[in-house]
Order: structure tokens, then sequence, then C-alpha cells
């Protein structure tokens, strides 16, 4: 069975190596911004089964002449039987009148710095969805994880310092947990692996699910790698 994931991110990369399987990246060029949702637990959902899909598709028209322009890494190849990964996560955070609001990806510093500041000293919400489309029969199964993360409060001069890092670009709610920004955290509550973009345990479950056999404990793996329990 062939693994695809349809993501360019480097940690879920990351992650998904830990399950010492081999697999493949294809990223997909899913407009993000054409889903919308006021629930975040359906949004993260339906984003990472359309990015799977938009791989699914692309290996299932290899020889399609937009599929060669967009996708050359598929030419030649054959991907039969195969299993796509897509993934997406939101952050949620309480305003200061009650309401919810999901925060995506920071367009800019600027951006990145009121989302970190709206996250500062607070318990906010983690969503992550992940998807596994299998190319051939079209059968998907989807699983979201909801984790909660305390963030310290840290200062003006902490936040400008990360922000230096550019660490926030092309983070949902402008931060890695695993990177420069662990030193904001206070509390987790969840998945840490969800938090960072790719649930482990609920993704190896999932993959069981499609017929792949794990060969790693993913508890035993995550607490090696990160000092947490996923």
């Amino acid at each position: 069975m062939h693994l695809v994931l349809a993501s360019g991110s480097i940690w879920r990369k990351e992650l998904l190596s830990w399950l010492n399987l081999p697999f493949q990246v294809i990223v997909s060029d899913f407009d993000e911004t054409s889903i919308t949702s006021n629930d975040p637990e359906e949004l993260v959902a339906s984003l990472a089964v359309a990015k799977a899909q938009v791989v699914t598709e692309a290996i299932r028209h290899q020889s399609h002449p937009e599929t060669k322009r967009l996708h050359p890494e598929l030419e030649g190849k054959h991907y039969e039987p195969t299993l796509v990964i897509g993934a997406d996560t939101v952050i949620v955070v309480s305003r200061e009148d009650g309401s919810l609001q999901i925060l995506g990806k920071p367009k800019d510093e600027q951006e990145a710095r009121f989302m970190l500041t709206a996250l500062r000293a607070k318990t906010h919400q983690v969503y992550t969805g992940v998807a596994i489309v299998n190319v051939e029969t079209g059968e998907k199964v989807v699983e979201v994880d909801r984790s909660l993360v305390t963030f310290g409060n840290f200062s003006d001069q902490e936040l400008s310092l990360y922000l230096q890092t550019k660490e926030y670009v092309d983070k949902a709610g402008s931060y890695q947990i695993l990177g420069h920004a662990r030193r904001f955290l206070d509390n987790l509550e969840g998945s840490l692996t969800g938090v960072v973009g790719l649930p482990l345990q609920k993704t190896a479950n999932l993959l069981e699910t499609m017929g792949l056999i794990i060969p790693v404990n993913v508890r035993e793996v995550v607490l090696a790698k990160t000092g947490f329990p996923d």
C-alpha cells in the first residue's frame, strides 16, 4: 500500500515519519479560503478532505496536461493501491464579548502579532482534521482532534523576539508548539501532535482502518520524541 501526504508542512512530514512507514509528499494546491464555516470541527474536516481529494484526483489523472503542469513529480509513476492523507488545523479563541474567533494562518507579521496577543495568558482550542482517501475505491475516513492549550503571560518583548524568528509563517494561530513558541506553553490538555498539525494516534487508527499495519507504539514514540504522551 503506497502512502501519500498531501501537505507541504515540514512538521506534518516529520510527525508522519514517526510511524516508520514509507510515504511520499505531494503538496495539495487546494485553495483553503474557498471553504468557510463558523464551526471549527466542520471546517477542519472539510478542508482535510478537500486537500486529500485534490491530490487523489491528481494521481488518478496523471496523464492530463494540467496535472503534469501542476504536479511534475507524478510523471511516469504508478500509485496503486494508494492512500492519501490530508490535514488542516485552526485555532479557536474567545473574544472579550464571549464570542469565538477562528484563527487560521496569518497574512503577515502584523496579523501574527495580533493573533498571539489574543492568545496570551488564555486557554484556546486547537482543532485538527485528518482525512484519508483510498485513490482506487474513493473510500474516505475523517477524524477531528480537539486539544486545549494555555499560554503564559509572555511580554511584548518576548513576542517581538518570537516574531523575528519568522516561525509564525504558514502556521495556524501564528505558532508552532514544538518550535520557539514552546516557551509560551503553560499547559496542554489533549494531543500534542494534534496541536502540531497531525494527531498521530488518530492518524494511525485511521490508517489501520484502511488496511495498514502500524509497526510502532505511537504513544511510546511521541513520548520519546517530545516528552509528552499523545
